[in-house]
């Protein structure tokens, strides 16, 4: 009977997480895709339309979540809302993998499981920082992972568990799979095996009495180390190979970055707490690396990991939350250099672990202090009452893109991502003057000369299509000798001969496209071909410019006005 109970319990609370779920993201179904959006999914369908396994093989690492991508792509196309569905999905079956994690370390260490589990899980599904793993097409990656990563420890407890060797069998051959999954979809999914340590030690209590051993081996291992380092080339080589491999920059030092994630972290503990003014990208300064602007936060992780070493005995759980959460990040915010110092994204594994140590806190206090339970049941449906409602209200704001932009800016200006993702929007809708003066803000912010090359481009463009085509030129001159690429400067060029066509100057504009054929030995864009065609045609020599149309139309076969054009001169007896 009670397990009938159990069982109707827990079928109607998993119903309730698919219900919040619902209603938190079912208005993202018509959300538009945003900046990433572009490079890894509608621009990347060359990639996305082959055999998984081949999209598999080109992603390595982020090999399972692209493979992910490219199913939802071969099957309904780059239809938004299957995006979106496949998303939302993912994230209700993370809450229920977070559910059922919960409940087995309840169980683990004899807490009730009646109402503890429902509520993390809850928690988790309505919270407004994990939106952004969800509603952001993308991130996916990030949310993919987590389905893989809690899924793994739940079936990891249960192999431990089992008393059966075919339960153990079965379970633990779940496990590695599940463990293969999350390394395969992203790399920071390799804490998993922190956390398994963490379920060992705290909620399973199997390495009480190993603990000395374990650590005495710890320092064994750090004394091989060391006298590897101080006797073997091939290791110090080895050390220069793993540096290279576990940054992702090199503009930033260790230190300084470790330094700027002790803030971050921080932040992101505030808005798990407070999720107010939540943004996609984050104008986080980058530390010095001396520590002397970051005391305010070093505090707050020393009292939250003086808590956890105290709970240790008495609330383990509560220990194993904390734990949890800091281990979780130690690929993304320790001292691994990643030039995006700060993203909400990466909060959403570690974010089950506090959330986790405060729920089990509040219950131990209930019990302790005999609160009454109308308050606590009236508390907690307030709580996730307001967070379902910044969540809803979050993801509304992902509907208008150029809202979404607008108050991205509003909060801060010195992004030029968004800077110049709103201007592609303003130029869509042929509003050149907004355009040009976004572009403009993301040519002065960008410290990439990779972007600012793009950045340049799309100012200059706007500001042609504004119908300023003496200011135009006049930018063209002034950024062509601050780009460096031969690529970039090839665009520039081409553009300025186009602006000279516009104005009927085809003198400078045929200058324009001879230094774009003659710059180096690569291909010219096809459309400095062009170019050329229409400025030779302009000086009345019409037999080269058939030569530069025949060369359009050998690399654009569907170009239709090269098609007309050589088709008049070929009527004209050329």
């Amino acid at each position: 009977m009670k397990l009938a109970l159990a069982q109707h319990q827990q079928t109607w609370q998993l119903f309730s997480l698919f219900l919040m779920t619902v209603v938190c993201y079912f208005i993202t179904l018509k959300a538009p895709f945003y900046l990433d959006d572009a490079s890894s999914i509608y621009e990347n369908v060359h990639r996305l339309g082959l055999p998984l396994l081949e999209v598999f093989n080109l992603y390595g690492l982020r090999g399972v979540a692209y493979a992910s991508f490219a199913l939802n792509y071969q099957v309904s196309g780059l239809d938004i809302a299957g995006f979106h569905l496949t998303n939302n999905a993912i994230h209700f079956f993370c809450a229920a993998f977070v559910y059922l994690l919960t409940k087995e370390c309840c169980r683990a260490k004899q807490v009730s499981t009646a109402w503890l589990p429902f509520v993390v899980a809850l928690v988790f599904v309505c919270h407004p920082l994990s939106s952004q793993a969800v509603t952001y097409i993308v991130q996916r990656i990030a949310s993919l992972a987590g389905l893989f990563y809690f899924a793994s420890l739940y079936f990891y407890l249960l192999t431990r568990q089992a008393h059966k060797s075919k339960e153990v069998l079965i379970y633990g051959f779940i496990t590695g799979l599940f463990i293969l999954l999350a390394l395969f979809t992203k790399q920071n999914t390799v804490a998993i095996f922190l956390s398994i340590f963490l379920l060992e030690w705290l909620v399973l209590g199997a390495l009480a009495n190993k603990f000395k051993l374990v650590f005495v081996g710890f320092l064994g291992c750090l004394m091989l180390a060391a006298l590897l380092v101080a006797f073997s080339e091939s290791f110090q080589q080895g050390v220069l190979w793993l540096d290279a491999y576990t940054r992702e920059t090199t503009e930033i030092t260790r230190l300084a970055y470790f330094e700027t994630q002790i803030r971050v972290v921080g932040e992101y503990i505030q808005r798990l707490f407070v999720p107010n003014s939540l943004q996609l990208e984050y104008t986080t300064p980058i530390a010095d690396g001396l520590f002397t602007k970051v005391s305010g936060y070093i505090w707050l992780h020393v009292a939250l990991l003086i808590t956890a070493i105290y709970c240790v005995k008495k609330q383990p759980l509560i220990s194993f939350g904390i734990f949890f959460y800091y281990t979780a990040q130690i690929v993304e915010s320790s001292f691994i250099p990643i030039r995006d110092v700060a993203f909400d994204h990466r909060t959403y594994i570690p974010n089950f672990g506090l959330i986790l140590a405060v729920v089990v806190a509040i219950y131990h206090a209930v019990k302790r202090f005999d609160i009454k339970p109308f308050i606590v049941v009236l508390s907690a449906m307030s709580i996730i009452a307001v967070y379902s409602s910044i969540t809803i209200k979050r993801n509304a704001l992902w509907l208008d893109p150029v809202a979404f932009y607008q108050y991205e800016l509003a909060i801060s200006t010195n992004k030029a991502r968004v800077h110049n993702a709103l201007a592609q929007l303003y130029m869509e809708s042929e509003q050149w003057r907004k355009a040009s003066e976004h572009f403009e803000q993301a040519v002065v912010l960008t410290d990439e000369p990779g972007m600012r090359a793009l950045y340049i481009s799309n100012y200059i463009a706007a500001v042609k299509n504004s119908g300023e085509l003496e200011q135009a030129i006049s930018l063209t001159q002034t950024y062509l000798p601050l780009v460096n690429s031969n690529e970039a400067r090839k665009q520039l060029l081409t553009n300025l001969g186009f602006i000279y066509i516009q104005k009927r100057e085809a003198s400078n504009a045929f200058s324009a496209f001879k230094n774009v054929m003659t710059m180096d030995n690569r291909p010219p864009p096809n459309e400095a071909n062009l170019g050329m065609a229409l400025s030779l045609w302009a000086l009345k020599r019409q037999s080269q410019a058939k030569i530069y149309l025949q060369r359009t139309i050998s690399n654009d076969p569907e170009n239709d006005y090269a098609r007309q054009l050589l088709e008049k001169l070929k009527a004209q007896g050329f």
